[in-house]
């Protein structure tokens, strides 16, 4: 996780928030970029990427924890995946982790940070965390792209969405 610009805080203390954030990166988002998101169990991973990817039309995701990977067709292929059952990075291979990396997909994965090494060098890092209001999210990225997804999504915060 080298060259991780530093990270800046979104106060999300409400639904309406996260889905203004979501708005804000959908449309900046494409094929090959990697989401990785972190953060306790019902800290929001999940209902972000709802947000997310229903501006572009798909509605029906739903968790992949016990499915562990679910793909869906827009503009390009979205890969979202859940790592929290898997014991290794292996695991993960054999899921078709190398062929979803090729940088024809979007690739969005939950509990990205119990495999950092497996990483690539461009990501854009989500890392959401309960709030006494709500929940916060921290952004950092690695990597040409990460950083270019970094800072529009402080501008479109900073600009109030």
């Amino acid at each position: 996780m080298s060259d991780m610009s530093n990270d800046f805080i979104i106060d999300l203390p409400t639904l309406e928030d996260t889905l203004k954030v979501a708005g804000c990166l959908a449309p900046l988002l494409q094929a090959g970029d990697t989401l990785a998101l972190c953060g306790e169990p019902g800290a929001g991973k999940t209902t972000f990427t709802k947000l997310l990817l229903a501006r572009w039309g798909i509605m029906d995701v739903v968790s992949p924890t016990f499915t562990l990977h679910h793909s869906f067709s827009a503009a390009f292929t979205v890969h979202h995946l859940d790592l929290y059952r898997l014991d290794s990075p292996e695991e993960l291979y054999q899921l078709g982790w190398e062929e979803m990396m090729d940088g024809s997909s979007l690739v969005v994965v939950e509990w990205m940070d119990k495999f950092p090494s497996i990483l690539p060098p461009d990501y854009l890092m989500l890392n959401f965390t309960y709030a006494e209001e709500g929940r916060c999210l921290g952004v950092s990225a690695s990597g040409p792209r990460g950083i270019t997804l970094w800072e529009a999504m402080r501008i479109c915060v900073v600009s109030g969405f």
